[in-house]
């Protein structure tokens, strides 16, 4: 029961069941690649490292391969309201896995296997945790990059993800919160910058 405010979901939401659904599903549908290419099992390497795009930083070479999650948004037109009051809406969410290899072709590769992957365990597997559903791939793209040990690709597939309750229009609590906080307020705060070129 969510109390008076009623369903309150965001972004961070679609972020954690696109997350939870690969951390899942991706194993799986990497040994299936495996298969669809003849290649020997574990040939494809676990993903090392899954975050959320907020929580990224260069990977080192030992933490690849590695997927981000990014929701960047709702997507434009996509906000409907039901009956109940309640908002849905759809979030552009990218997927992107990144890979390492000594030789540009062979990552090239490693990369598109890991984006078919990704696909198969978000289009096959579309009811997310939290309310939410993967309702459209709508891009892909391939980009790589030199580093001086090897060169690192990255798959990148777009969706479109549905958040069903968002939030309610005729929820909420009738009166104000008594006891908002710790009551403190700040009365001063120093702030250092420093220019850098």
């Amino acid at each position: 029961m969510a109390g008076p405010f009623g369903e309150m979901r965001g972004p961070e939401d679609v972020e954690d069941a696109v997350l939870a659904a690969l951390e899942k599903w991706l194993p799986t549908y990497l040994r299936e690649v495996e298969r669809l290419y003849s290649l020997d099992k574990g040939a494809i390497p676990a993903v090392r490292s899954y975050s959320i795009v907020s929580d990224y930083e260069r990977y080192p070479q030992e933490q690849l391969p590695a997927v981000t999650i990014e929701a960047s948004g709702l997507i434009a037109g996509s906000l409907s309201k039901d009956g109940g009051g309640y908002y849905s809406g759809k979030y552009a969410v990218e997927v992107s896995v990144t890979t390492a290899a000594d030789e540009g072709v062979a990552a090239r590769k490693m990369a598109e296997r890991y984006g078919l992957a990704v696909k198969g365990a978000l289009l096959q597997h579309a009811s997310l945790d939290n309310d939410a559903m993967v309702t459209d791939w709508v891009d892909e793209s391939v980009v790589g990059e030199n580093d001086k040990r090897q060169r690192r690709i990255t798959c990148a597939n777009a969706f479109e993800v549905e958040l069903q309750n968002v939030i309610s229009t005729r929820k909420g609590p009738s009166e104000p919160d008594p006891d908002p906080g710790d009551g403190a307020t700040v009365q001063e705060v120093d702030v250092n910058t420093e220019v850098r070129e």
